[in-house]
């Protein structure tokens, strides 16, 4: 089993804001994670939270339908969701707290709470800090051919 921290990539494409080449990919990716043994992180009272909530009260059948699979396949369900708090948080280092840009601390964070977990991103300047400090990381673009 991997455990997954998605940033807020994924909800850009479900949203439909990256098109809809975009918006199926990232649908059949949140399937295909439902389906299979993996799970995610989320973190309360973040960007990442407030967008996957902004899907759910999408009027449009295709968002509504990613919102449901969001909320019944992942939020309630505790073997697919690992949730955190973003107060209880473990700080980053010295090194981490400067390198990595601050609306992302959480994802290195909740990666640091959950010990082999694999942040996944489009961010390319992260992805730079992942590398240089060998902690794991894949591009989107990884991540989806990972799932299939």
């Amino acid at each position: 089993m991997t455990v997954y921290v998605l940033n807020e990539w994924v909800w850009e494409d479900c949203l439909g804001s990256n098109g809809a080449t975009h918006q199926a990919e990232a649908a059949r990716a949140l399937t295909s994670l439902h389906e299979g043994s993996d799970a995610i992180i989320v973190v309360k009272g973040t960007a990442f939270e407030s967008k996957a909530w902004q899907l759910c009260r999408s009027e449009d059948l295709l968002r509504r339908s990613i919102a449901a699979l969001w909320k019944d396949g992942f939020f309630y369900d505790s073997k697919k969701c690992i949730l955190r708090d973003i107060g209880r948080l473990p700080p980053l280092g010295p090194p981490l707290a400067v390198a990595v840009k601050p609306d992302d601390h959480y994802l290195v964070q909740a990666q640091a709470s959950a010990p082999g977990s694999v942040i996944v991103t489009t961010d390319d300047p992260l992805m730079k800090v992942l590398a240089a400090h060998e902690l794991p990381f894949l591009s989107r673009e990884d991540f989806l051919a990972r799932l299939k």
